[in-house]
């Protein structure tokens, strides 16, 4: 009797355990999409950024623009533009994380797909030189605050 009240007690736990597991939700389950907004050097363009949790913990993020001018012709001497993260609420004197680079075809249309550990920062384009620029050289030409909902 006493083992049947000891595997019964552990069963409860486990209910229990397995419900107060479930409430926790990812930070960006199921996806948000969210604007870029473009700044006064590329007023024509356009952006979303689709930001989804994954299994790991981490946040992917789907970059997506079109109407961008070349890079070159926002920033002279640049042929990149690039993306970075910088966390919400850190100092300004915090560097801002390069994740990745976004090419722009022929037809002024531009994506990237990168992973980041953060669930809430500014991100933002720059025309830079190289794609792995340590910091941002130029002003932002889109940002989009991103924060799980």
């Amino acid at each position: 009797m006493q083992f049947v009240s000891r595997l019964r007690g552990l069963a409860l736990a486990l209910v229990a355990t397995a419900v107060a597991c479930s409430a926790v939700k990812a930070p960006f389950e199921g996806g948000q999409k969210i604007a870029l907004e473009p700044t006064s050097q590329v007023q024509a363009a356009e952006g979303t950024v689709q930001a989804k949790s994954t299994d790991q913990g981490n946040v992917e993020l789907e970059v997506e623009v079109e109407h961008m001018a070349p890079p070159e012709h926002v920033a002279p001497g640049t042929r990149f533009y690039v993306v970075w993260a910088k966390e919400t609420g850190k100092l300004e004197t915090e560097p801002a994380q390069n994740i990745g680079s976004l090419t722009i075809d022929k037809n002024a249309k531009g994506k990237l797909k990168t992973l980041t550990p953060l669930e809430k920062f500014e991100l933002f384009v720059t025309p830079e030189a190289q794609p792995n620029a340590k910091e941002p050289t130029h002003p932002a030409v889109m940002k989009a605050d991103i924060a799980s909902p």
